[in-house]
């Protein structure tokens, strides 16, 4: 705009006109223009890395000094590609502080490029528009200008601080909840009511056992201009006991399980409470537990639950008691059966899991308490995300016996009003029919007999025919007299 404005003021003709008072330059627009063009290229140099090297980050990282130190970095060695802290504050509290003052830089570099668009379509008015781009906070920024923005992360273990001051944080950090247990922590199990607590809070709940449903989750995260929360389940083969390749397979088995199932709650969908949560990534997600057959010869189907995926694992290895075959008594009971019984009834009796054997043979395992209770707590935290999710609920379901119980009823007495219905009209039409045969029949007989319509006639021949009958009918002292003749 500048070099055009200056191209058409000062050409040769131009400055013959200005000579002889015919024309003027506008010096006030190319001033400024002059100045909106610098104040870009300013810009351009710290966020494009065209002359200084540098570019805008493409995150900040905040990491509690609670976390496992294989995960983070100590000055002056930076394994990660973005500023980072290590605190041993509040985290969240230190990420607002952070994302504060980066947004603050770039919302004076949004301010900047408002502006100069301002000036190159010769709209701006400085006492109107420097009020409004003075005024400008994160929350006004368009999409586009919001995409400018790096995200600022906090990775945190269990730490409950963090997550209370996330609860009144009005800043859009992402935290990382890391989490190496399944079910033990509370921090990690109150996530899943956290959406209660604050209904604006982005969570998720996934593992890099499910890549597809983490990665899709995180961009999700981060496309949305809000807090998010992410609990991620990390397994350590060092502490947990197996091989490292084993590791995605386990965190997998590990959602299978119920052990540690995936969530995802998105407030920006439209809709009832339950529309906002989402159990995809969850293998039958309408049960309590996937069914597995244990062997591929075996007709029966088993439940794969938190007993199983333990089994995989050293740090559970204590509470299982391998049965040799021989050893089998009436006292053991497969654990889904054992799940359903009241304390009296498991009185003696010995829960245990089916696994796969030497030639396609089942093997028996019994799991002690700590096992039972294990299950016991993974299947009543997928019961409640169930019902979050409005796929299973315990209202839910007794209004729909009820009205179940209403519409047999119904349908019972339909099919009885129906029943008598059809009784009384094959009566009706039994009768109309007989009625009708009886005077067809009539009239076919009196016309066989060449009475034609008249049945008095055939009647009186009826009885004279009669007549003549009970005339010639032998009487008693005929049979005794032994004319046979006669007879």
């Amino acid at each position: 705009q500048l070099k055009t404005l200056t191209d058409r003021e000062l050409d040769p003709q131009t400055l013959a006109g200005i000579a002889a008072g015919d024309a003027t330059v506008d010096r006030g627009r190319i001033e400024q223009l002059n100045d909106a063009l610098l104040d870009v290229r300013d810009v351009l140099k710290a966020y494009g890395g065209s002359e200084t090297g540098t570019a805008r980050a493409s995150m900040v990282g905040v990491f509690s000094s609670d976390h496992s130190p294989t995960n983070r970095g100590y000055y002056p060695y930076n394994p990660f590609s973005y500023p980072w802290v290590n605190t041993s504050a509040d985290p969240v509290a230190v990420a607002e502080g952070a994302f504060e003052a980066t947004a603050d830089r770039i919302i004076r570099a949004v301010g900047t490029l408002r502006r100069a668009r301002l000036v190159r379509d010769d709209v701006f008015v400085p006492e109107e528009h420097e009020a409004e781009i003075a005024k400008l906070s994160w929350r006004d920024l368009t999409d586009e200008e919001w995409a400018v923005c790096p995200p600022v992360c906090v990775f945190a273990g269990d730490h409950t601080e963090a997550m209370s001051h996330l609860l009144r944080s009005r800043a859009p950090v992402k935290v990382f909840l890391l989490s190496s247990e399944v079910s033990h922590s509370m921090s990690a199990s109150d996530v899943r009511l956290w959406p209660m607590a604050r209904p604006d809070l982005f969570v998720l709940r996934s593992t890099i056992g499910l890549r597809g449903h983490l990665l899709d989750g995180l961009l999700e995260g981060f496309e949305r201009r809000g807090p998010a929360l992410f609990h991620l389940y990390v397994a350590e083969p060092s502490e947990h006991g197996y091989e490292p390749a084993e590791s995605v397979n386990r965190m997998r088995m590990a959602v299978e399980s119920r052990a540690f199932p995936v969530m995802k709650y998105n407030p920006g969908v439209p809709g009832e409470w339950a529309h906002r949560w989402s159990l995809a990534g969850n293998p039958a997600p309408d049960h309590d537990f996937l069914t597995v057959h244990p062997s591929r010869t075996s007709g029966s189907e088993t439940p794969l639950t938190a007993a199983t995926w333990g089994l995989g694992e050293a740090r559970f290895r204590p509470f299982y008691r391998h049965v040799p075959r021989n050893h089998w008594t009436g006292a053991m009971i497969p654990l889904r059966d054992y799940l359903d019984l009241d304390s009296e009834a498991r009185a003696g009796r010995e829960p245990y899991v089916e696994v796969s054997g030497a030639g396609d043979k089942t093997s028996r395992i019994r799991v002690l308490p700590e096992i039972v209770q294990l299950v016991e707590q993974t299947r009543s935290e997928w019961r409640l995300l169930q019902e979050l999710a409005g796929v299973r609920s315990s209202v839910v379901d007794k209004v729909s016996e009820e009205a179940q119980a209403r519409f047999d009823q119904e349908l019972e007495g339909l099919r009885r009003s129906l029943r008598e219905e059809f009784e009384a009209r094959e009566a009706r039409t039994r009768d109309q029919f007989g009625t009708e045969f009886h005077s067809r029949l009539t009239s076919e007989l009196l016309e066989m007999s060449g009475f034609g319509e008249s049945s008095s006639e055939a009647v009186e021949k009826l009885s004279q025919y009669l007549e003549r009958l009970s005339q010639r009918a032998p009487s008693k002292s005929d049979a005794g007299s032994g004319n046979g003749a006669d007879q």
